[in-house]
Parts: C-alpha cells; sequence; structure tokens
C-alpha cells in the first residue's frame, strides 16, 4: 500500500555482506506525504486549544459557559483526547523528522541507527543479551502498523514501524533467520 509510505518509512533493502545483515529504509517526500503533514500540523494546534480548554475545565472544575461542571464525562473526554492527540503528534514527528532507519547485525551486535533530522542516534544490543525477536501489530478498522520487537536483558525493544504487512514479515524473516544462523556457530 503506497499510502502508508506516506507515514512510515518506505520499503526495506536488505543485504548481507559476509556475516552481517543490514536492513535499510529511508523516509521518502511526496504530494501525500507533505497533505498529510499539513493537515496534521493544522489539527494539532486544534488540538492543543481544545486540550487546554478541556483540560482547564475537567481539573480545575470550571463550568462551560451555559453547562454544568464537566462530571465524569469529560474525564474520560479528556483522556481518550489527550491519548488521541499524543498518538497523531508521535505521527507528526515520525514524519517530519526521521529519515532513516538502518539495522544491522553482525557476529556479535544488533545495531539500531535512526537518523533524525540531522542527528544520527545508534543504540547497540551485544547478540548475547537479545531473545523473543516477535512482531507486533496495532490498529484498527483494517489500517494496522506492524513493529519487530525483541526483548534486551529483560527489557522489550522496538523498531521503527511498517504499515505493509508483506515488508514487515520480509524484515523479520531476514532477521530471525540471521540471528538463529549466529547461534549455531
Amino acid at each position: 500500500m503506497e499510502w502508508q509510505h506516506t507515514i512510515h518509512l518506505g520499503p526495506p533493502a536488505i543485504t548481507h555482506d559476509g556475516d552481517t545483515l543490514k536492513i535499510s529504509r529511508e523516509a521518502t517526500w511526496g504530494p501525500t506525504k507533505a497533505a498529510i503533514c499539513l493537515f496534521l500540523s493544522l489539527w494539532l494546534v486544534a488540538w492543543a486549544f481544545a486540550e487546554y480548554q478541556g483540560g482547564r475545565s475537567v481539573l480545575f472544575n470550571i463550568p462551560e459557559p451555559h453547562k454544568g461542571p464537566p462530571g465524569i464525562f469529560g474525564w474520560i473526554w479528556l483522556l481518550f483526547w489527550s491519548f488521541g492527540g499524543w498518538e497523531a503528534l508521535r505521527a507528526w514527528n515520525r514524519m517530519v523528522f526521521l529519515d532513516r532507519e538502518i539495522v544491522s547485525v553482525d557476529s556479535r551486535e544488533l545495531r539500531v541507527s535512526c537518523k533524525w533530522a540531522e542527528d544520527w542516534k545508534t543504540q547497540c544490543y551485544p547478540l548475547a543479551g537479545i531473545s523473543k525477536v516477535r512482531t507486533r501489530r496495532r490498529g484498527l478498522w483494517g489500517s494496522y502498523e506492524y513493529r519487530l520487537g525483541f526483548d534486551f536483558r529483560g527489557k522489550s525493544r522496538t523498531l521503527q514501524p511498517t504499515g505493509d504487512e508483506p515488508e514487515h514479515l520480509t524484515m523479520l524473516d531476514a532477521l530471525q533467520e540471521h540471528l538463529a544462523r549466529q547461534q549455531v556457530q
């Protein structure tokens, strides 16, 4: 699904160089991504205004004009509205600032490098501490996001999401196969 690449990183390029597996994904810009980004930017401004007004009303029990105090519905609304805004902000941040993700695995460690705007952030995980490589699917009504994850010394770690299941499964298979081959050696 092409539109999924407007929100997520593009399709993976999977290469093998001796004992090293490299999975690279890049962000691409186009008219659809620009339109979604503009829409989210405007929506987040409206969200922030409503969050302020609703939060002020609920937290300080200030009644709206011509209405009573917010009550339990106000708390429930604020909870869902805050969560929705947080998720929209995370998606906007990823669309605007995440340029590339490179996952490389050699005989010693798994490295995850993400380029956010102009800065690279790299995390290294020795293979001895990695367990339970898995997948997770999130979403509603046929629009899903897939994440690769693993446990490292008892803590869960995840990679950047993808919106396309076949690409996700290709990455998962390549990673599991490579890790299994490293454990045999």
